[in-house]
């Protein structure tokens, strides 16, 4: 018999806090493909959501995070 092994992921957790984001996966902001921010992170980095719409109508600053996208200095 073969038993397949569960690959055992690492925690999501938030790219300013490091709170886990494990909790609520739905209460994040996805900031770039390697960071997150908590609710409370992307709140208090002037992101603003629009509960009706399902979106952020204004996106938090991210501006200091890195980005996996541009090489870093």
């Amino acid at each position: 018999m073969v038993q397949e092994l569960e690959r055992e992921e690492a925690p999501a957790l938030c790219s300013d806090c490091n709170r886990d984001l494990g909790v609520d996966p739905t209460l994040f902001y996805e900031a770039t493909s390697g960071a997150r921010l908590c609710w409370d992170c992307a709140i208090r980095r002037g992101g603003t959501f629009d509960a009706k719409q399902d979106r952020w109508v204004i996106m938090p600053d991210i501006s200091d995070l890195p980005d996996e996208r541009r090489p870093h200095l």
